[in-house]
């Protein structure tokens, strides 16, 4: 169908001559598919499902459905879920993460009963090797390279494992309780600055470790600076990586028990 109308242009008063094309469509429905039996049906839509799912279409929608769903659980996730590090900090070195790495003697009973707090176990020497280096002098009047002499040094530092294992999971809850309790951009800022002064204090052990004591003459001065550098990276790496998040209920059991 053909619609014609004229309209008058000014300021020269020509007129304009408008033709317009209206065209008029008839959509014809083609009717629904018919199975004959329920089983049919449900083919027939696995099918359609099937070459949809393998359309760019329908590989899109897929695609960003995927992606709505990773956001949406990502926003859903607690703040103390969702970090894996203390931020504002550079990536802990390769050589701190294998002393993290290193084992410690957890099937020693020394090593059990310092964790347990035994009342059998004799702690009262292990407060001058606790200390930051350089360490009190020894008053042990052995022989330094005596197999008796290294063998109490050896025993010294399995239950100074034992002892700062169950010191780190004291602290723990109370980290723990700071974080919780108090916002998350103190608490964290308080991890920072904790791991900073850690860091350097690992610094200044490595130096020690250069020069300080005698591998033979001060063996056993020797022996606890390289478990205080141990010590340094585990915690560390405890506190980097927030581990002690996902320790608290372990650690309150263990200091119940």
């Amino acid at each position: 169908m053909c619609l014609e109308y004229q309209t008058r242009l000014e300021p020269k008063g020509r007129l304009l001559r408008i033709t317009t094309l209206a065209l008029t469509t008839t959509t014809f429905m083609g009717r629904r598919a018919r199975h004959l039996t329920a089983d049919a049906k449900v083919l027939a839509r696995r099918q359609s499902d099937l070459l949809y799912s393998q359309s760019p279409h329908g590989k899109l929608v897929r695609a960003t459905s995927r992606r709505l769903k990773q956001l949406r659980k990502v926003a859903q996730t607690p703040l103390s879920n969702s970090l894996n590090h203390v931020p504002g900090l550079p990536p802990l070195s390769l050589d701190l993460i294998a002393l993290n790495e290193l084992p410690l003697p957890e099937s020693n009973p020394l090593f059990q009963a310092a964790l347990t707090a035994a009342s059998w176990i004799d702690v009262s020497d292990l407060g001058r090797w606790k200390k930051r280096p350089p360490f009190e002098e020894d008053d042990d009047t052995t022989d330094p390279c005596s197999a008796s002499y290294r063998r109490y040094s050896e025993n010294i530092a399995v239950v100074l494992h034992g002892d700062r294992m169950r010191e780190q999971n004291e602290r723990d809850v109370q980290r723990c309780a700071q974080f919780h309790g108090a916002g998350h951009k103190e608490a964290l800022e308080r991890l920072r600055e904790e791991v900073v002064g850690l860091l350097e204090s690992l610094d200044q052990g490595r130096e020690y470790h250069k020069y300080l004591y005698h591998p033979f003459h001060q063996s056993r001065e020797h022996l606890m600076l390289q478990h205080y550098i141990q010590w340094q990276a585990r915690t560390i790496y405890h506190l980097y990586y927030l581990k002690f998040l996902g320790t608290c209920s372990t650690a309150a059991d263990t200091i119940a028990s």
